[in-house]
């Protein structure tokens, strides 16, 4: 439904897509376009990690296991194809990575894999997930290898540029020391702010201007403007300082948590802790771990304690 209000919305999608206007097109989305319409491929994001883990434990077998799988593909090519509509890639990214991590956390604990066919496994991720960056942003108009490249290294190890700038001093976001950059759930959360409004205490700035006033920054300290990521150690040093390793501990603590419901087949651990997982494995982008997206992840993680309470057995389901 999604994609096709999508299609509806913005008529000849493809073709912008083709002709490589994706900045064009993402421009679009982000101002004439009801930003609801990412929900959905992050609700059955979860939806699809929460089946894809309950499919090992119920013990399909011949055609029941077939269904299940196709069922599962053709969410998963629902995920991908109103993402590269929409040219959002951290989502293929975060539905891929959770459904790999799912996979090796389940045969791993079970002992049903090896240490080598964790890492062929591993490495194999990291090539795919690379081919689908390049894949966006020849979307976005990158087409020489050059350019590809610049743009890989661009958003994975030029942060750690960004982030000794902020440690040395010499990059200081405009709006940091507010704590916009510690949550932007917090700040900018809907669901959370109509029950306890916190970002009325914060009262932070509009979001555009939050993002248009890194790259300014960035081009002050004498770095790359157009590169503005410091990864999630620098937005929470330029918030907490030399308190920051205190946050951090927080964020080892949730996910500490979240494994071991995991480990136990608790609901919530098996949507919420490939989330946490995916935004660890991502820390040299942004600190994203508790962004407006966690909203959905943890409201899909709420429906299926729901779900499971009313529809399944007592019992605890252990690996």
């Amino acid at each position: 439904i999604t994609i096709f209000l999508l299609f509806k919305t913005v008529p000849g999608i493809f073709l912008m897509l083709l002709s490589q206007q994706g900045v064009d097109l993402k421009e679009v989305f982000a101002f004439q376009v009801n930003a609801n319409f990412g929900l959905a491929p992050l609700l059955l994001t979860g939806i699809t990690w929460w089946a894809f883990w309950r499919s090992f434990q119920l013990g399909f077998q011949g055609g029941q296991t077939r269904v299940v799988r196709i069922c599962l593909c053709i969410a998963v090519l629902c995920v991908i194809l109103s993402s590269v509509i929409t040219l959002q890639r951290n989502i293929v990214m975060m539905i891929t990575c959770g459904l790999v991590i799912l996979y090796v956390a389940r045969m791993s604990t079970a002992r049903k894999e090896s240490p080598k066919a964790v890492l062929k496994l591993g490495i194999l991720f990291v090539l795919g997930v690379s081919a689908l960056f390049m894949a966006f942003s020849f979307l976005r108009g990158t087409a020489s290898w050059d350019d590809q490249m610049h743009s890989l290294m661009g958003y994975t190890v030029a942060s750690y540029n960004r982030l000794a700038a902020i440690v040395n001093g010499d990059l200081r976001y405009p709006f940091a020391g507010h704590g916009v950059y510690l949550s932007y759930v917090v700040a900018y959360g809907h669901a959370l702010n109509a029950a306890i409004p916190i970002g009325r205490i914060i009262n932070p700035p509009e979001m555009l201007d939050l993002w248009g006033s890194e790259f300014g920054a960035v081009s002050r300290a004498g770095l790359d403007g157009t590169l503005i990521w410091s990864g999630a150690f620098g937005y929470i040093f330029s918030e907490l300082g030399w308190l920051s390793p205190l946050f951090i501990f927080l964020y080892g603590v949730l996910s500490s948590l979240t494994w071991n419901w995991l480990k136990r087949g608790r609901g919530p651990g098996i949507i919420v802790y490939p989330y946490f997982a995916y935004c660890t494995l991502t820390w040299f982008g942004t600190n994203s771990m508790l962004d407006p997206t966690s909203e959905v992840i943890f409201a899909a993680a709420v429906f299926f304690v729901g779900y499971e309470f009313l529809f399944s057995k007592p019992t605890r389901v252990d690996l």
